[in-house]
């Protein structure tokens, strides 16, 4: 389990463009190799992603296959939570890449929340939780720097 805080000094009118938008994401999400959307909803925002992230020379790289809900206002109004987990059933668009080991996601959660510093300036407040479990041979002390070395 990993959980990170965080504040971003900006309205959090802009953030779901710059975690939503693929082609927006693919510039800022470093360890990304691959990244594809699926079943787009009416606002743009995508419901099943299909990403491959790399891994240190000598390993496979981790790939996932995940749903993904987004709800406005959100534990409260003006908030905004975003919720992905791997999907339950395999979907044929998603074809595991030969050497490269299929992870799962039991839980990736992100909560927005709009904030103001005293002088009137917009921040917002995120929390970020994730569950996931690379598969795979991997060193436990391999797991702990990458956790560490993780944005936050």
């Amino acid at each position: 389990m990993f959980k990170a805080r965080s504040t971003i000094n900006t309205h959090i009118d802009l953030l779901p463009k710059l975690i939503l938008n693929m082609d927006i994401r693919r510039r800022w999400e470093s360890m990304l190799y691959d990244m594809t959307a699926f079943d787009f909803s009416e606002d743009g925002t995508f419901n099943k992603t299909y990403y491959i992230y790399r891994s240190p020379i000598g390993m496979g790289h981790r790939e996932f296959e995940l749903i993904q809900v987004v709800w406005k206002d959100f534990p409260e109004p003006g908030m905004f939570t975003v919720y992905m987990r791997s999907v339950d059933e395999k979907d044929c668009r998603f074809a595991t890449n030969p050497g490269n080991v299929r992870a799962t996601c039991h839980i990736m959660t992100l909560v927005v929340k709009p904030q103001k510093y005293p002088n009137g300036e917009d921040y917002v407040s995120c929390m970020f939780c994730t569950n996931i479990d690379i598969n795979g041979l991997v060193p436990k002390w391999i797991v702990n720097i990458a956790a560490r070395s993780a944005p936050g």
